[in-house]
């Protein structure tokens, strides 16, 4: 297999996994944590919500910002949610995979609001299976769909099977991946996706292929 040896992708496998873990944290505590000055989460905040009409957060009396910590977080929004439990947690769970010696690479965005969590978000990191969902949206974009490998398509999205990822690269080719990746604006792992079915990819650039799907 082309790329890395296989102790260093086992290596960024249990990385990856882990970071996953904290992005999924992150995105739950920021979608929990209250965007609305003087209140809480669960009740009062779905009732703020929908005395708005729209259920956007009414941010015209917030102070909005974005404030890089000293850890290295970048947080754009409410300021007043740097002074939540739910930051502090964020912040612990942060320092702790780093003692672990874990390499991080987070962007949770909310696509309507602006608002943005981030944290070493230019670091290309190895992606694992996440990168099967950016190739089957490049084959459902440039060729129309998988056709006689839908089922294949099916597979590597719902069972993120190895076996479907291979047959869709070996049907649909990495040049046309690259060249999605470099439209998609996706330009560092775009060259080494030429070659490499497991492309290292940013953060930045792995929220940049979410939005385009």
């Amino acid at each position: 297999m082309r790329g890395r040896p296989w102790r260093r992708r086992r290596t960024r496998r249990a990385a990856t996994a882990l970071a996953l873990v904290a992005l999924l944290a992150c995105a739950a505590l920021w979608a929990g944590a209250s965007l609305v000055t003087g209140t809480g989460g669960g009740e009062e905040a779905a009732q703020a919500s929908a005395t708005e009409g729209d259920g956007a957060p009414d941010v015209a009396a917030e102070e909005v910002g974005t404030t890089v910590t000293e850890s290295g977080l970048s947080v754009t929004g409410p300021t007043e949610f740097l002074e939540t439990e739910a930051y502090a947690y964020l912040e612990e769970q942060i320092a702790e995979l780093e003692e672990q010696d874990v390499t991080l690479g987070i962007v949770v965005r909310d696509l309507e609001s602006g608002y943005e969590l981030a944290y070493n978000a230019d670091e290309a990191l190895y992606p694992a299976s996440a990168i099967k969902a950016a190739y089957c949206a490049m084959v459902c974009e440039e060729f129309g769909g998988a056709g006689e490998l839908a089922s294949a398509l099916e597979g590597c999205l719902v069972n993120s099977s190895n076996e479907a990822y291979t047959a869709l690269r070996e049907a649909f080719g990495l040049e046309a991946f690259g060249a999605w990746l470099e439209e998609v604006g996706v330009e560092e792992a775009s060259v080494q996706a030429l070659e490499y079915g497991y492309p290292d990819i940013s953060a930045n650039e792995l929220a940049a292929v979410w939005e385009e799907t």
